[in-house]
């Protein structure tokens, strides 16, 4: 994984480095080593998906949606409105939650690269998350705009 949950912090400070030297010399915006490493730094701050109007710019789109609504298998959660970007998860380990006699596990998912994409199976209603078939879930189940996955 190169979004190795617990070295985030560290990563950056390589990345950082590594975009300073190749700066230091003289390399071009549009260098290929320069766009690499602009990837791997943005894929140190991981925004978190929520919802977000039909027509909003910032919406995501699956790769390939038509084939994962017909598939019996697993596929990749990667992005088509973000090439190179895909469906991640934001943290290593899973949280408990409860509200009065409710209680239950989650993980936040966020867009990093598409090499650390979630890997899911779609049973015609949800999409359940390998290997743990967790459901992919909006937050409280509370269908609103800004509401976190």
């Amino acid at each position: 994984l190169l979004q190795s949950f617990s070295k985030w912090a560290e990563s950056l400070d390589y990345f950082t480095d590594a975009l300073d030297v190749l700066q230091s010399i003289n390399s071009d915006s549009s260098h290929p080593d320069i766009i690499q490493v602009n990837k791997h730094i943005d894929s140190c701050a991981l925004p978190i998906v929520m919802l977000v109007p039909r027509n909003s710019p910032n919406r995501l789109r699956l790769k390939n949606a038509q084939a994962i609504i017909n598939s019996t298998g697993s596929f990749s959660l990667e992005l088509c409105s973000h090439p190179g970007f895909a469906m991640v998860r934001v943290e290593d380990k899973y949280r408990e939650y409860s509200h009065g006699n409710l209680a239950w596990e989650f993980v936040q998912v966020g867009v990093g690269l598409r090499e650390s994409a979630l890997v899911g199976s779609y049973n015609g209603q949800t999409i359940q998350m390998m290997p743990d078939s967790r459901s992919l879930f909006v937050t409280m189940g509370i269908l609103g705009e800004g509401n976190p996955l």
